[in-house]
């Protein structure tokens, strides 16, 4: 599950140079309708790349809790910031013995 940061960066810069071609033949009063497809077309590709990232991190995050990052991964790509709330939230799978937690960070704890 590496994320290769050098081709999406080079994605994402692509179509952020693709949106800002397709604003100037918007603001220039050329073509109208081409460049409100280009804007729309590139800026639709920046905002799946975008979320297809954060599922990705997402994912990372569910795994390293003990969870599917497969399943995880789907869920936030497909459903966005619910789908990041939701591995927010999930439990930690990990943690054997809670109780020895808990008497570990109450040993660390000053006396009141």
């Amino acid at each position: 599950m590496e994320i290769n940061y050098k081709l999406f960066s080079t994605l994402a810069l692509v179509c952020l140079i693709g949106s800002l071609i397709g604003c100037i033949m918007l603001a220039d009063g050329g073509s109208e309708e081409y460049g409100a497809w280009t804007l729309a077309i590139f800026g639709a590709i920046f905002v799946i790349l975008v979320d297809w990232l954060f599922a990705k991190l997402f994912a990372r995050a569910a795994v390293m809790k003990g969870h599917s990052g497969r399943e995880y991964f789907w869920l936030c790509f497909i459903f966005g910031i619910m789908g990041y709330l939701l591995v927010i939230a999930l439990p930690n799978k990990n943690v054997g013995d809670k109780s020895s937690v808990v008497s570990e960070i109450s040993e660390g704890l000053p006396e009141l």
